[in-house]
Order: C-alpha cells, then sequence, then structure tokens
C-alpha cells in the first residue's frame, strides 16, 4: 500500500504532521488528496519560538509534510489491509500506440 493511500484512511482522526520547517500541525483529518496535501480540521498550529496558534480548517502541502505521528490508540491493523481489488496487467499490445511513428512531433519537418 502506497503511503498517499494509507494517509487517506486516516480520516476523522486526530494526527500531528511535523512540517519541514519545524512546525508542527495537530487536528483531526478531514481530507487527503493524491499529491497528499492533507486538509485538518480544529488545527493547532505550533511554530519554534512562537505562540501556538488554533485555526479552524487547514491545508497542508504534502511536499512540506516531514512525518505524521499517529495516535498510540490507533487500530493500524485496519487500516493497513488493502482492500482495493487488484487491477490485472495490460499487455504491451493494449497500452496504446505503437512503437516508432512521430510521437507527436510535426511529420512535415
Amino acid at each position: 500500500m502506497k503511503l498517499v493511500r494509507f494517509v487517506q484512511r486516516l480520516r476523522n482522526e486526530t494526527v500531528t504532521l511535523e512540517l519541514k520547517t519545524g512546525a508542527s500541525v495537530r487536528g483531526t483529518v478531514v481530507g487527503v488528496d493524491n499529491a497528499m496535501s492533507v486538509t485538518v480540521r480544529a488545527a493547532r498550529l505550533t511554530v519554534p519560538n512562537k505562540e501556538t496558534k488554533s485555526i479552524p480548517l487547514l491545508v497542508v502541502r504534502g511536499t512540506t509534510i516531514r512525518n505524521v505521528l499517529l495516535s498510540e490508540t490507533l487500530n493500524l491493523d485496519v487500516l493497513l489491509v488493502d482492500d482495493r481489488p487488484k487491477q490485472a496487467r495490460k499487455s504491451s499490445a493494449d497500452k496504446g500506440a505503437k512503437k516508432g511513428g512521430y510521437k507527436g512531433r510535426n511529420p512535415r519537418r
């Protein structure tokens, strides 16, 4: 299972996100997109050497997240089960364009 899929399953769970800037965000996960940008509700933003701020809704860009800290009471056995159906692999003939050709270039040049 990919990390993004696992974090997407953490919806309605309280987590702490450690950011690359040294700040941390604690709150309840509302949603996660494919770029691992996390939307957090009732967030508490803690920046080193500054006062903690409460933010009702915060979106944290996926590239700025260093760690995702989970609660001790979280049942990982249920979250780590990959229940998506496996997709059949496509043969090389089914992948679309044939090998060779113009590959999008103008043939008249």
